[in-house]
């Protein structure tokens, strides 16, 4: 008998990786999206074989990097702003 590999598991065993669906809703997105982060914007995914898991760690590990990558480029962007920080001429 075959094992499904994300059938759910007790606690004492946490699932390791999700499949597409089960990926896109824990991320709170479209199916259609999920595949464009993973072709386009390297979301860490494993195929073995027809199947493509999504590990959990791998997810958690990319979305870290990108907030990482996003805060810095957001403050780099707050730096560099002629609006930022104000300061007016004496009279």
């Amino acid at each position: 008998m075959k094992e499904d590999l994300f059938a759910k598991r007790p606690a004492s065993h946490p699932r390791l990786a999700l499949r597409p669906k089960e990926a896109a809703e824990s991320l709170g997105i479209s199916e259609r999206l999920l595949w464009d982060w993973t072709h386009n914007h390297g979301l860490p995914h494993v195929r073995i074989g027809r199947v493509i898991a999504y590990p959990i760690e791998g997810i958690r590990g990319w979305l870290y990097e990108r907030s990482q990558k996003a805060d810095a480029d957001h403050l780099d962007s707050a730096l560099n702003s002629e609006a930022m920080p104000y300061n007016p001429q004496p009279r």
